[in-house]
C-alpha cells in the first residue's frame, strides 16, 4: 500500500487509483458474496470487518480522485478538448459513406441514396480528429508526468 502523504506524479497517482478502484470492486464482490450465509453456519469471512476497510479504501481513492483533479486543473481545456475529439470519432464511426439501393417493391422501382459527404470526406475527419487527440494525449502525457500531487 503507497503511503499517500507523498507526492507522486499524476501518471503514479493515476496507477495507484486504478489499484485502488479494482480492490475496492474486489472487495465488494467479496462483500455482496459472503454476506449471506446458512443459519446455524459459521460464518467463513469477516463480512463486516471487509465493510470497514472498503470504507477506508472509498476514502483513500477520494483523496487519490481530488489530488489529480486538483493536479489535472492546468490541462483541463485539453482534457476537454480531448473528450470531445474522441466523441467526434465514435460519431464518424456512424455516418453512412456508401450509396444505397431501395427496393420499393410494387411501388414504381428502386430509389438510390447517395452520402453527402463521402468516404474520403470522412475519412479525412477521423484522421484530423485522431491527429487531435494524439497530441492533446501527448501534452497531457508530458504534464502528468512531471507535475506532483
Amino acid at each position: 500500500m503507497r503511503d499517500l502523504s507523498q507526492k507522486m506524479s499524476i501518471n503514479k497517482a493515476m496507477t495507484e487509483k486504478n489499484r485502488v478502484a479494482g480492490e475496492v470492486a474486489r472487495l465488494q464482490q467479496e462483500i455482496a458474496s459472503h454476506n449471506m450465509v446458512e443459519e446455524g453456519v459459521d460464518v467463513p469471512m469477516d463480512v463486516k470487518g471487509m465493510f470497514c476497510e472498503l470504507g477506508s479504501l472509498k476514502l483513500r481513492l477520494v483523496d487519490l480522485k481530488a489530488r489529480i483533479a486538483r493536479g489535472s486543473a492546468p490541462v483541463a481545456d485539453k482534457l476537454a478538448a480531448m473528450s470531445e475529439a474522441k466523441a467526434t470519432l465514435a460519431f464518424l464511426k456512424t455516418i453512412p459513406c456508401q450509396p444505397e439501393r431501395h427496393h420499393n417493391y410494387g411501388e414504381g422501382g428502386d430509389t438510390f441514396s447517395k452520402p453527402v459527404m463521402d468516404h474520403s470526406y470522412v475519412e479525412l475527419a477521423r484522421v484530423t480528429a485522431q491527429d487531435l487527440v494524439n497530441d492533446l494525449q501527448d501534452a497531457i502525457n508530458d504534464h502528468n508526468a512531471i507535475t506532483k500531487v
